[in-house]
């Protein structure tokens, strides 16, 4: 298995040391305390390797010691806020931030149950577990094999016409699901959709607590996507149904020009995006290029306010379901390049967050697991 982070870029996170040290007890850096040892048990998954470590906490390949399978463990434990005392437990730090960090945990306890309990969706990653264990909670999904949407435009360059209708009418497909289930995903991206073989996506990595994360501590929206996040995240407003249609709207943008739209906290200052409209690129029809444009309008008001409007005004041939399963929509090379199993796990880099009055901590309603006594080894990086 091959480990890549979205943002392709070495130390976006904090360093691990690559094997347990001899005296646990000796103190280490704050860095050192953050993710497991590879054979740590949390839950009933023992620890394989680190895939990444990201703004709300390290992600693990795991293996379940109770069916035999293996999963992806997204661990809460944003490194902003908290290190893991003894190697093991999850505390805030300073101790001034537990309120704040019980509240973005309770936002990300709330997603993962939603998610288990949702029927399973097309194109969206399958959640299998949501617990507790080492006094922070955990979500474990579907390993899904394949490679990204950006690690296949960076690589293959951006997509052709037909592509890209497939490949959005498979994402207004799964958006749809989830937003009718009442779940926003909120953090649609290129790095979050992976790929098979035969071009499929599939939506992983959810960021609302991310976003809840920047919301509440405003000096964390470094956190957010540059590109990718709705202009209303920025100015701390609540998220809806149209924050997705935004970066939906931007994602396609990339696979359509090779880059994202101009960051929303620079359009707020000046607005210089130019319209795909305007730009006209070849082949693509001109309904959904200003479909395009219009979903990415600073306003939300603006925006198509569900999939429904933005399946119709975008014009989109047939349903995803049908269309993307008819035929490989990538060239021979880029299936040899796909063959490899990958995983993509976003990664971000911010400053110390500032304390201030901590909130009501959210009641505890899940159950304590096993505690972890070695780390897991961090994965080589592609180059």
């Amino acid at each position: 298995m091959v480990a890549l982070y979205a943002d392709g870029s070495p130390g976006s996170f904090p360093p691990v040391a690559e094997s347990p040290p001899a005296d646990r007890a000796r103190p280490l850096s704050d860095a050192a305390f953050v993710t497991l040892w590879r054979g740590d048990t949390i839950g009933r998954y023992e620890v394989v390797s680190l895939l990444g470590c990201g703004a709300v906490g390290p992600t693990y390949r795991a293996r379940d010691r109770e069916l035999g399978r293996n999963v992806v463990i997204k661990e809460f434990l944003p490194w902003t806020l908290a290190l893991r005392r003894d190697g093991v437990n999850v505390v805030a730090q300073p101790p001034s931030l537990a309120g704040h960090l019980d509240w973005i945990r309770a936002r990300f306890v709330e997603e993962g149950v939603k998610l288990r309990e949702m029927p399973p969706a097309p194109f969206v990653v399958r959640a299998v577990d949501m617990f507790e264990a080492n006094g922070t909670a955990c979500v474990a999904f579907d390993l899904v094999s394949g490679a990204s949407l950006d690690k296949r435009v960076k690589t293959g360059g951006v997509l052709r016409p037909a592509t890209v209708e497939r490949l959005l009418n498979a994402l207004i497909e799964a958006l749809g699901h989830l937003h009718g289930e009442g779940l926003l995903h909120g953090d649609i991206r290129p790095a979050n959709i992976m790929l098979d073989l035969i071009g499929r996506p599939t939506l992983i990595d959810f960021g609302n607590a991310r976003a809840a994360m920047a919301s509440r501590l405003p000096e964390h929206q470094a956190l957010m996507a540059l590109g990718y996040t709705a202009p209303e995240l920025i100015r701390g407003e609540p998220a809806s149904t149209a924050t997705d249609v935004y970066a939906l709207a931007a994602t396609i943008h990339y696979a359509i020009t090779g880059r994202a739209p101009p960051d929303a906290a620079e359009r707020l200052q000046g607005d210089r995006y130019e319209p795909l409209a305007a730009l006209a690129p070849a082949g693509h029809a001109r309904e959904l290029l200003s479909g395009i444009d219009r979903a990415l309008s600073l306003q939300p008001g603006d925006r198509p306010q569900t999939i429904r409007i933005l399946r119709a005004l975008l014009r989109p041939k047939a349903p995803a379901s049908k269309v993307a399963a008819t035929r490989p929509i990538f060239t021979n090379l880029w299936k040899a390049a796909a063959a490899a199993t990958l995983i993509i796990v976003p990664s971000k880099s911010v400053g110390p967050p500032a304390a201030s009055q901590p909130p009501k901590s959210p009641p505890a309603s899940m159950k304590t697991g096993v505690d972890a006594k070695q780390r897991a080894d961090q994965p080589a990086r592609e180059h």
